[in-house]
């Protein structure tokens, strides 16, 4: 995934919404187990909600508009490589330019030290030839060298700055595709204080003090995102991570349509986007797996895709969730 700003600006403050809106929505099955039940619903026991089938979000050439219910009338969504998609091919190493972009202003970010692990996986330390260590110039890039179309990882460390819009928080993105070609430019999310400091002012809320946000969007074969997906995230003990009723516990979000949370959605909009909060680092690696009905005539919701994360405290992890892959990470399912 390129840099899109449209889709994510606004994914931090789902922070706020999880505390203001944490009694609207019910905790669900709390026995850290998932089943074909958990999947297709959400809500309280007493009262829960079926899922759509899942659908494709707007695009460039054809709008999704609501019908009588007010649910988009999309075109349905394409799981054709569910369960035999796998990681891109790495080709020869290239050069490429890495541009770090403001989370929320898509400025450009000058001075921000990135580690850049080119096998994606998130290490402590940064070791060549797995990991690149850049600062962003006063254009806010730095030369990067990798496998070309291989999937990379990155991290953002924070910075101190005079004001809180040049102070940057600390980030983690996974599965990024490196470009095809020498010369290219691929762009990386950069946290603002000023972004997170928006939590309270829109909404009275702030991130529990160290643990992470995870944040994302659901993408079908097509890389279009996805309606009607719910989220089940799980420890590295294997268990569900549940939603609670308290401002400090975890809670799962997702957004209106138009990249903004909602306090009552229940599963991801035409957006396809996702919001973890308030994930203590000792759960950490975090799997997330996306679930839904592929069709109006399935009764039973099916894993759609499934994806491990490594978190870290006060930082922000993005991760979007692709088609079940059976390369997968070893402890996703396998068809």
């Amino acid at each position: 995934m390129q840099h899109q700003q449209s889709k994510l600006g606004w994914i931090l403050v789902v922070v706020a919404v999880a505390g203001a809106a944490a009694a609207t929505v019910g905790c669900g099955d709390d026995d850290g187990m998932m089943t074909p039940t958990d999947a297709g619903v959400m809500g309280t026991d007493a009262g829960e909600v079926m899922l759509p089938s899942v659908k494709r979000g707007p695009t460039a050439a054809a709008g999704c508009l609501p019908d009588a219910m007010g649910l988009p009338t999309c075109t349905a969504s394409v799981y054709t490589n569910r369960g035999t998609n796998t990681v891109p091919t790495p080709g020869a190493a290239i050069d490429y330019t890495f541009t770090v972009k403001d989370f929320q202003t898509d400025d450009t970010v000058a001075g921000v030290m990135v580690q850049l692990f080119t096998n994606n996986v998130v290490a402590d330390t940064c070791v060549a030839p797995d990991c690149l260590l850049g600062m962003s110039d006063a254009m806010g890039s730095f030369m990067a060298h990798g496998p070309a179309n291989a999937w990379y990882a990155y991290r953002m460390l924070p910075k101190m700055g005079p004001t809180a819009a040049a102070t940057v928080v600390g980030s983690v993105q996974y599965n990024e595709p490196a470009p095809a070609m020498s010369g290219s430019t691929v762009e990386g999310n950069s946290v603002s204080r000023a972004t997170l400091n928006l939590i309270p002012t829109v909404l009275g809320f702030r991130q529990q003090m160290g643990t992470a946000i995870i944040a994302g969007a659901v993408r079908d074969s097509e890389n279009q995102e996805v309606f009607g997906a719910v989220i089940r995230a799980y420890g590295s003990d294997g268990m569900l991570i549940v939603e609670g009723e308290a401002m400090a516990s975890p809670h799962i979000r997702y957004f209106n349509g138009d990249s903004f949370p909602s306090p009552t959605a229940m599963f991801t909009d035409v957006d396809g986007l996702y919001a973890v909060a308030n994930i203590p680092p000792d759960r950490s690696p975090i799997r997330l797996e996306a679930w839904g009905r592929l069709t109006d005539a399935d009764m039973t919701p099916v894993i759609l895709g499934c994806e491990t994360a490594r978190i870290f405290g006060d930082t922000v992890t993005i991760i979007n969730i692709v088609p079940l892959r059976s390369d997968g990470p070893a402890d996703c399912p396998r068809m």
